[in-house]
C-alpha cells in the first residue's frame, strides 16, 4: 500500500482521516441559522475561530486560510454570527464537476447551536446549484461530533480513508 511505501521511506503517520462524500441529490433546506459572505477583510476573525477550534499544528493563520481559498478554481467563504460577531465559518470549493468542503470551524462557545449545520447546508446547496456531481469532506477518525453531523446531513463514509504523514528533514 502507499502508506507502507511512505513508512518504508521514513514517514510517520500523523493522523488517520475518514473520507466522506455527498451525492447532492437531496440537500438540506435552509434552517433557522443564516450564513453570510465572509469578506476577505474579515478573514482574520475566521482565523481566530480556527485557532480556538483546532489543536496547535492544525489551526490556520491568515496565510493558511488564503491557501485554502486558493486551493480550487472557485470557492465560497461563508460565516455565521451571534450577537453581531462571527462565530463560525466554512470554505467550500469546486472544480468543473466536484465540490469540496475544505474547511469549517465554529468557536467552541458557539457549538451545538446549529452553526456548523447551517454552514455545511449552505455549502451543499452551493455545490448543487453549481451542478457538481458530488461533494467531499474529510475529518479525523476520532472526530465523532463532525462525523455525526456530516452523516446526519447526507454524507456517507467511503471505504478508503486518507492518512496524513510527515517526515523529518533532519
Amino acid at each position: 500500500s502507499s502508506a507502507r511505501c511512505a513508512t518504508d521511506a521514513g514517514f510517520t503517520l500523523v493522523q488517520d482521516l475518514v473520507l466522506l462524500v455527498h451525492d447532492l441529490v437531496e440537500v438540506p433546506g435552509r434552517g433557522s441559522r443564516t450564513t453570510r459572505r465572509l469578506p476577505v477583510g474579515r478573514r482574520r476573525s475566521a482565523t481566530e475561530i480556527d485557532i480556538a477550534a483546532f489543536p496547535t499544528g492544525w489551526s490556520l493563520d491568515l496565510d493558511g486560510l488564503d491557501d485554502v481559498c486558493d486551493a480550487t478554481p472557485r470557492h465560497r467563504a461563508r460565516s455565521t454570527h451571534s450577537d453581531g460577531r462571527i462565530v463560525g465559518y466554512a470554505v467550500s470549493g469546486r472544480d468543473a464537476h466536484t465540490s469540496f468542503l475544505q474547511r469549517i470551524a465554529v468557536a467552541p462557545a458557539a457549538r451545538r447551536a446549529g452553526h456548523a449545520a447551517a454552514l455545511v447546508g449552505d455549502a451543499l446547496r452551493w455545490a448543487r446549484r453549481s451542478r457538481s456531481a458530488e461533494m467531499y469532506v474529510n475529518t479525523p477518525v476520532d472526530n465523532t461530533p463532525a462525523l455525526a453531523l456530516y452523516e446526519h446531513l447526507g454524507f456517507r463514509r467511503l471505504p478508503e480513508g486518507m492518512q496524513v504523514m510527515e517526515r523529518s528533514l533532519s
